[in-house]
C-alpha cells in the first residue's frame, strides 16, 4: 500500500514539475508578475508579442532616429505579421499582414539567419522564397513578384540582400540540368534581371549566399559563396566569386578557399578594398580587387567554428565570435590576435559596439553579455527578465536595437517585446 501511495506521489510530482514555468496562457492579463531573478537589466515596460499566439518572435528594425519591430506569431495558431513603431514610453501599430492561405500554411516567417528582408530606400523588401514583397513603411504594398526564375523553373531563397536600389537573390534550377542562378530585382520596379549561371557538377547539392556588393573604381561587384555538397561522397566544396556586375563578367574565383572545405554562412565583411570572410574554422582576409589572399588565422583551438555566428569591424580590428565559448579580436592588417576571451555564450548572430563596449546575445544560455571592446573582459551578464518565470523565455537569437541617448534595449524574449535599461552609462 504504501507503495502504491509513494508511486502516485512520483506521478503526480511529475506531472506538476512538467507542467511548470510551461502552461503560459496567452490570453490577459498580459503582463506577468515582476522578475524576481536577475535584475541586471531593469525592465521599463514590456509587452505581449501576439496576443492570440502562445508564443512569437520578433526583429527590430532602426531607420532614421525610427524604431520599429517586426513579429510573427507562432506555428499553431493564424499566422500574421505586424510591424510596430515605439520609443521609450509607447509602441504604435503600423501595419499587419494576416495571409489566407490554405492549411495555415507559414508564408510569413522570420528566418534565423535575419537576411529574409532588407531595408532601402524607406521599402521594405521581404522573400518568403516563392515571392519577393516590397512594402512602404507605411505597409502599402508597391510591388509583388511571384518569382519565377530561369524559364519559370527556378526558385527563390529564403534570404536576399541589398545594395543601392537593387536586392540580390539566388535561384535554382533541378533536374538533368543542375545549375544556380544569381537574379538581381529592381526595387522600384520589381523586375528581375538574371546576372550570373554556375553549373553543379553531378549529385552536388548547394546554394550561393547573398552577396555583399561594393563599388570598386565605378564598378558594382557582388561577392558571394558557392557552398555544395555531394550526395555520392559527402564531400564539400566553398567557393568564393566577385562578379563585376558593371562589365558583366566574373573579376576573379577562388576554388575552395577553405581548407575545411565548408565556410559559413557569415556575411563577406569589406573595408578598405580589404574583404572579410568566416570559413568553417578559419578566418580569411582577402584583397577585394584581385581576390589575393593576405592572412588566415586558424585558431589553435578546434573549439572556433563559425557557421551561424558574427564578425564585426572596428577601429582598432576584427571581432570574430564562434558558435562556441570563443570570441576574439584580430588585427585587421596582420590577422594577428589581439585579445582573446574562451569563456563568453555560445553563438550569437548580432554584435553591437556601443560606447566602447560590445554588447552580444547568446542562443545557448539566453543570455545579453557586454565586454570590454578593448580588453575583451566581460563587464556584465545578465539573464533574461522573465526567465525565473519560463526558462524558455529568453534572449536567444533574437536581434535587438539601442537608443544611444537613453540607454535603452529593445530586444524580445520569445513571449514580450520589451524596453530594458542597460546598466553602467549614466
Amino acid at each position: 500500500m504504501l507503495l502504491k501511495i509513494d508511486l502516485l506521489i512520483i506521478i503526480a510530482a511529475a506531472f506538476i514539475g512538467c507542467n511548470k514555468g510551461y502552461d503560459i496562457k496567452p490570453l490577459p492579463p498580459y503582463e506577468w508578475s515582476k522578475p524576481v531573478c536577475d535584475t541586471t537589466l531593469k525592465v521599463v515596460w514590456q509587452k505581449i508579442i501576439s496576443k492570440d499566439s502562445s508564443y512569437g518572435e520578433a526583429r527590430f528594425l532602426s531607420d532614421n532616429g525610427r524604431y520599429i519591430y517586426q513579429y510573427t506569431g507562432d506555428y499553431d495558431k493564424k499566422i500574421k505579421g505586424g510591424f510596430f513603431e515605439f520609443d521609450d514610453n509607447n509602441i504604435r501599430e503600423l501595419w499587419k499582414i494576416e495571409p489566407d492561405i490554405p492549411n495555415d500554411k507559414r508564408v510569413f516567417k522570420l528566418y534565423s539567419s535575419f537576411r529574409d528582408f532588407v531595408l532601402l530606400q524607406n521599402k521594405f523588401i521581404y522573400t518568403d522564397v516563392a515571392t519577393v514583397y516590397c512594402y512602404s513603411f507605411q505597409g502599402d504594398l508597391i510591388w509583388k513578384n511571384k518569382f519565377g526564375g530561369v524559364e519559370n523553373k527556378g526558385n527563390g531563397n529564403s534570404s536576399i540582400s541589398g545594395f543601392g536600389n537593387k536586392v540580390y537573390m539566388a535561384s535554382q534550377r533541378n533536374g538533368s540540368n543542375h545549375k544556380r542562378y544569381l537574379f538581381e530585382i529592381d526595387i522600384e520596379t520589381g523586375l528581375e534581371r538574371l546576372l550570373y549561371t554556375e553549373p553543379m557538377e553531378n549529385n552536388m547539392i548547394g546554394t550561393f549566399d547573398p552577396p555583399t556588393t561594393y563599388i570598386i573604381e565605378s564598378d558594382t561587384i557582388a561577392t558571394f559563396q558557392i557552398r555544395t555538397y555531394s550526395q555520392v561522397d559527402a564531400h564539400n566544396r566553398s567557393d568564393l566569386v566577385a562578379f563585376n556586375i558593371s562589365k558583366n563578367k566574373i573579376l576573379w574565383r577562388k576554388d575552395s578557399l577553405d581548407r575545411y572545405a565548408r565556410g559559413s554562412a557569415n556575411p563577406i565583411l569589406i573595408e578598405n578594398n580589404k574583404m572579410y570572410y568566416a570559413g568553417a574554422f578559419d578566418i580569411y582576409c582577402l584583397d577585394a580587387v584581385s581576390g589575393k589572399l593576405i592572412w588566415r588565422q586558424a585558431f589553435d583551438n578546434y573549439h572556433y567554428e563559425f557557421n551561424h555566428t558574427s564578425m564585426l569591424l572596428l577601429e582598432n580590428g576584427l571581432v570574430t565570435k564562434s558558435e562556441h565559448e570563443e570570441i576574439a579580436l584580430l588585427d585587421k592588417e596582420t590577422g594577428a590576435i589581439i585579445w582573446e576571451n574562451r569563456g563568453v555564450g555560445t553563438g550569437s548572430l548580432q554584435i553591437e559596439l556601443y560606447k566602447g563596449d560590445l554588447i552580444m546575445s547568446s542562443s545557448g544560455k539566453g543570455t545579453l553579455e557586454c565586454l570590454d571592446s578593448r580588453t575583451g573582459l566581460l563587464k556584465w551578464k545578465a539573464k533574461a527578465p522573465n526567465q525565473c518565470i519560463d526558462n524558455r523565455a529568453g534572449f536567444g537569437l533574437y536581434s535587438f536595437v539601442i537608443n544611444p541617448e537613453t540607454n535603452l534595449l529593445y530586444i524580445c524574449d520569445k513571449f514580450f517585446v520589451q524596453c530594458l535599461k542597460l546598466p553602467g552609462y549614466d
